[in-house]
């Protein structure tokens, strides 16, 4: 069909397939008052189809099709037009057989046309009305939460047409979910999967796009519930001193706090083990306990980390005891080393030379002198080194003994001994020469030499061969074979006038 309608109104139905086109040089409808155009397409197979525009220039256009709308007209949004004020409302079945050809229009779906009745959204603009209902399935948004958490869920949409999308639709309302599936003593949905079913009699959901809703059976499980952890509270752990082993005490009452009116609780016996054996501030990891009751499968039971401290065992020296006499060089001192724990050696479980060692020295009086132990380093700190209360006094040093040496006949050395002089007092008798002789210790002064000394004895004088000068007693000079004998280690020099036998008045000085 096409036509001029001047100022008038078109009304047209048709059972049939109608194409709007070209007749003896009519290019479509081309009205120029300001009637209204309102073509129907009746049948559910009859479409509407332009291939000529469809134009007036004051007043509405209605284009109502059975079946599905086809606007050719080309450019794009000259199909159908409007000079004046006025809007144009198209009707079909879908979108997706459609094609609108226009731009910048509104449309809605589950709208089907009667005459004379515009709908009450479309109070403004341009619409494209879908006799189509299109259902969106709702689900919700796949959710895993902590047994006992609250449960908010967010909706999901599947099912739009013609390019719509969630912000398009023009989704509004509340969704409601009922979720499926057994719950606790304290009401909470229990561990595991959940379906959770959209309900419509609750809910408010809306479309300005005119979709409809519906649960998504096909969605299932969307909730997962996890357990709730519980920490296991009240204890704490025991610091130790140093025994080779990773064992650990435990003190306080275990507790664990579950849901309001929820059945658990704790059982067991605690176990405590440090990390490290070794001495430190060391992590306790604790084990032992369980839940127990009703509900005890939403939950997840969580042991704490404790600290506690390994202080050093104790090791002592012990020194053996030992003795020597004044004046003599230490001996090699010896001892042990006691107070392992665990099965643990001198060789498991330190390093270094064990040694004993003490600070007398020879020149050291006689007493008690401390022999101290010393050496060794704890691996990794686990032993602290003292000394035994017995090791202050146990070097003794006694008095050394001096013993007598045999007499020996020294051998007289090939040189010119110190000498001793004789001197003869004058006397009324002719002057005799003076009698000289050497005298050297262990040597012999004869008799013959003293001739006419009366008490010759009385000037006897003598030194010693050392540094030090001192007198000896007479009784050390002996008389031998008819001479005198000197001590071993000494000189003598003796003096007495020539040809007298009587000291002089005065004693001759000693050297």
């Amino acid at each position: 069909m096409a036509g001029i309608l001047g100022s008038g109104s078109l009304n047209l139905k048709n059972s049939q397939t109608l194409t709007v086109g070209t007749i003896n040089g009519i290019h479509g409808i081309d009205p120029t008052g300001t009637g209204t155009v309102t073509i129907e397409t009746l049948g559910a197979t009859s479409d509407l189809i332009l291939d000529q525009p469809i134009i007036t220039a004051d007043g509405n256009i209605i284009l109502a099709a059975g079946r599905d709308f086809i606007n050719n007209v080309l450019p794009i949004n000259s199909g159908i037009s409007i000079t004046g004020t006025g809007q144009y409302f198209v009707y079909s079945n879908n979108p997706t057989n459609s094609v609108e050809g226009m731009l910048n229009y509104n449309k809605h779906y589950n709208q089907t046309y009667t005459t004379g009745v515009v709908p009450f959204y479309a109070g403004a603009g341009h619409w494209f009305f879908y006799a189509i209902a299109p259902q969106l399935l709702v689900a919700p948004d796949l959710k895993t939460i902590t047994y006992g958490d609250a449960l908010t869920y967010t909706p999901t949409y599947t099912g739009f047409i013609d390019g719509d999308t969630t912000t398009t639709a023009g989704i509004s309302g509340t969704a409601v979910f009922d979720t499926l599936g057994s719950t606790s003593t304290s009401g909470n949905f229990i561990v595991g999967l959940h379906d959770a079913v959209y309900n419509a009699s609750f809910s408010s959901l809306l479309s300005s796009l005119g979709y409809r809703f519906a649960d998504n059976s096909g969605s299932i499980n969307e909730l997962t519930v996890t357990p709730l952890t519980l920490v296991v509270e009240g204890i704490s752990a025991n610091s130790k001193v140093y025994d080779s082993t990773t064992n650990a005490t435990l003190s306080g009452t275990a507790f664990v706090t579950p849901l309001a009116f929820d059945s658990v609780n704790l059982g067991g016996t605690g176990i405590g083990l440090f990390d490290s054996p070794n001495v430190g501030n060391n992590s306790v990891t604790v084990s032992g306990y369980h839940l127990r009751g009703a509900d005890d499968d939403n939950y997840l039971l969580q042991f704490p980390r404790l600290i506690a401290n390994i202080t050093p065992a104790t090791l002592t020296y012990t020194a053996n005891a030992s003795s020597r006499v004044y004046g003599s060089i230490n001996p090699i001192f010896s001892g042990t080393v006691t107070g392992f724990v665990g099965g643990e050696t001198i060789d498991t479980a330190t390093t270094g030379l064990l040694d004993f060692t003490s600070t007398a020295t020879v020149l050291s009086a006689i007493g008690n002198y401390a022999i101290i132990g010393s050496g060794l380093t704890a691996n990794n700190g686990n032993y602290l080194f003292i000394q035994a209360a017995a090791n202050n006094t146990a070097l003794k040093i006694t008095p050394a003994v001096i013993f007598a040496r045999p007499f020996v006949t020294p051998i007289i050395p090939p040189v010119v001994p110190p000498f001793v002089t004789l001197i003869i007092p004058p006397v009324a008798t002719p002057v005799e020469p003076v009698i000289q002789t050497n005298l050297v210790n262990n040597s012999t002064l004869l008799t013959s030499q003293l001739t006419s000394l009366q008490d010759s004895t009385t000037f006897l004088h003598w030194y010693q061969q050392k540094p030090q000068t001192y007198t000896k007693d007479f009784e050390l000079i002996e008389v031998e074979n008819g001479g005198i004998k000197l001590a071993k280690g000494w000189q003598m020099h003796i003096e007495f006038p020539v040809n007298s036998c009587a000291p002089t008045a005065t004693n001759p000085s000693k050297s």
